[in-house]
């Protein structure tokens, strides 16, 4: 994209759960990649543990995330609707108030984010001990060259 069609404004948007799909063919059909996918989504992990507490209405949702602009919460709410996680219920008053909140699958999704952050609190330590072991033995494991390797000689240590 040129610089010029970006000051106009014609940025692509985020990616967001919903166009995953489109952009990994050789797990498309795959419903624990999208999953997956869906706990690794930035804003859309913390909306989810926002709501867990209570419904909320946007302007509560973007004090409480900080850093979240208010185009990608409106889009990350959006995706969360359409995936059925989130509910979007509208009062008609003055003025009008909309608030969000968990569906019972946005409620196992919770459920199933706090346990893989759980898992991940847990075993962090041992996930960094296994690199710095792996890096060292890395470090002095002889290497063989490209040479090697293309004539089949390089000894396997």
């Amino acid at each position: 994209m040129t610089r010029k069609k970006a000051r106009e404004g014609a940025l692509p948007s985020p990616r967001t759960w919903d166009d995953h799909q489109e952009h990994s063919d050789p797990l498309q059909g795959c419903p624990g990649h999208l999953v997956i996918a869906m706990l690794s989504e930035r804003w859309g992990t913390l909306i989810v543990e926002a709501l867990g507490d209570r419904p909320m209405r946007h302007s509560e949702l973007r004090r409480q995330i900080q850093g979240v602009t208010q185009k990608m919460l409106t889009q990350t709410l959006r995706s969360l609707e359409r995936s059925g996680l989130v509910r979007r219920s509208v009062r008609y008053s003055v003025p009008v108030q909309v608030e969000y909140a968990l569906t019972d699958l946005g409620v196992a999704f919770l459920d199933l984010q706090r346990q893989v952050r759980d898992w991940a609190e847990s075993h962090v330590g041992d996930i960094q001990r296994a690199r710095a072991i792996w890096d060292l033995e890395a470090a002095i494991r002889p290497r063989a060259s490209i040479v090697e390797l293309n004539r089949g000689t390089a000894s396997m240590r």
